[in-house]
């Protein structure tokens, strides 16, 4: 079976939750692993004194490129956005979790993901977005 999401790797060691505010929200765009260009969502919230945290939300529904969502741990540390998979939440079979190390400019937040055969993603904040009901339907950490 095709792999589409590179394996889990060691989390990112970055200091806490300063700076954090400025990555919450909605993002979207793409990232590229062995699959390709591949449509990203991700929803990231801010508590209040804690680390942030994300839903990773991507794939078209086709059979080539699956629906699938996974939780995300943040750490950001002097303009640096780290995101570890903690864990699924619709996972398609055969796929594995990735994580994400990028930063927030004009470009919006871009970066590396970390997983084989992955290079890059580039996403943009969006206003309208609202959590997948296939996400939130098991339990999605982010509002």
């Amino acid at each position: 079976m095709r792999r589409l999401l590179g394996p889990a790797v060691a989390m990112l060691t970055l200091a806490g939750p300063a700076g954090a505010a400025s990555i919450g929200g909605a993002w979207t765009g793409t990232y590229v692993c062995a699959q390709g260009v591949t449509t990203l969502d991700l929803f990231v919230s801010t508590p209040p004194g804690a680390a942030p945290a994300a839903l990773f939300h991507f794939g078209d529904g086709s059979a080539a490129r699956p629906e699938g969502c996974f939780a995300m741990q943040g750490s950001v540390n002097a303009g640096a956005v780290a995101f570890t998979a903690t864990r699924w939440l619709l996972h398609p079979g055969g796929y594995v979790t990735v994580n994400l190390l990028g930063s927030i400019g004009a470009g919006g937040y871009t970066g590396w993901v970390d997983g084989p055969g992955c290079t890059s993603f580039t996403l943009q904040r969006r206003v309208d977005a609202a959590l997948p009901a296939a996400c939130q339907e098991r339990g999605a950490p982010v509002s």
